[in-house]
């Protein structure tokens, strides 16, 4: 017997195979934004899967790669979810998700301030900045940008 091993499906993932498999979960995944589905071959299926109501009778119609798709995201049974739970699940996984990416990026960007922060702080020219000049006095401009940067930072920390 083989076995694979494979890593645990994405978010993304997780959320278009629980609204493949289950119709319940139809009304909330029609209103979904599309751009939640940031993988490309994952938002082609999810807008042929929010143009017909039975798929699987249309997979015909689709690209060999999407067919690939839908097979991989059907081969893996659901737990056997109360129906009355599904729409909800689908809005709160839509919600993490989102939440996510929104971290993930404002981490990045937190970072880079905390690097040009850092930068400053030893006296090093930033960007358009005079450096070198430790003791020179602070502009107020200056010093509420570094404030507003150490608050970002601290926002990205909490998170």
């Amino acid at each position: 017997m083989l076995f694979r091993s494979a890593a645990p499906p994405d978010g993304e993932t997780q959320l278009l195979r629980l609204l493949i498999q289950r119709r319940e979960g139809r009304a909330a995944g029609l209103a979904l934004d599309p751009a939640t589905f940031e993988d490309s071959l994952n938002h082609a299926l999810f807008e042929a899967w929010a143009q017909h109501v039975d798929l699987e009778e249309r997979l015909d119609d689709l690209d060999d790669l999407l067919r690939e798709r839908y097979a991989a995201l059907i081969e893996t049974p659901l737990p056997d979810y109360d129906a009355r739970t599904i729409g909800p699940m689908v809005e709160d996984m839509a919600n993490r998700l989102r939440l996510g990416r929104a971290a993930t990026r404002l981490r990045t960007t937190a970072v880079q301030q905390a690097q040009v922060l850092q930068a400053a702080r030893r006296g090093q020219s930033a960007p358009g900045g005079q450096g070198g000049q430790g003791g020179a006095v602070r502009s107020e401009e200056h010093t509420s940008e570094l404030q507003s940067r150490g608050l970002i930072s601290y926002a990205v920390f909490c998170l």
